[in-house]
């Protein structure tokens, strides 16, 4: 009898443990063989396998920001710029604005490996921000800027979806 409850335990456990991985949402992020599995959060946003999902929403103490991306993986206006972080890219761009108080955090996609730059765009107001390119992840990856009025930052995305600021 006490063989047959170790067993059913340990059987109950054996599956807790597969749907639990089973869930777990890691995507290939490469066709290559030789690339690790990476785990990648919740998002149908950016459907590539070699998009980061980001997001960008207000620090604390600020109450709106209007912001324009370039360099995106998923913006409807074409931009091009050159990075400080060294490589001259184009891309999408967009306009994020962050001054509705119901939707203080916006997304965009980016390709791995990819330079981008985020301007504040308004004249007066300076504001700070966080930028993410791991949204979904339990402990992203962010970055905490505070950028004065018409002022550009530089940033550039690695294969594991983390953001690294241009000098």
């Amino acid at each position: 009898m006490k063989h047959t409850i170790f067993f059913l335990i340990l059987i109950g456990m054996t599956s807790l443990f597969y749907t639990s991985c089973e869930k777990s949402g890691l995507q290939i992020t490469s066709t290559n063989d030789n690339k690790p599995i990476q785990t990648r959060g919740e998002c149908e946003e950016c459907p590539e396998v070699d998009e980061c999902c980001c997001a960008v929403w207000l620090d604390d103490d600020y109450d709106d920001a209007m912001l324009r991306f370039c360099g995106t993986s998923d913006g409807a206006a074409a931009c091009s710029g050159f990075s400080y972080c060294g490589t001259p890219f184009s891309g999408g761009g967009q306009q994020l604005d962050l001054a509705d108080p119901n939707e203080r955090k916006k997304t965009f996609c980016m390709t791995e490996g990819s330079p981008f730059y985020v301007v504040n765009y308004s004249t007066t107001q300076t504001t700070g921000i966080i930028i993410s390119c791991q949204d979904g992840f339990t402990n992203p990856d962010t970055v905490h800027r505070r950028i004065q009025p018409l002022d550009t930052f530089y940033f550039e995305t690695n294969g594991l979806c983390e953001i690294t600021p241009c000098p």
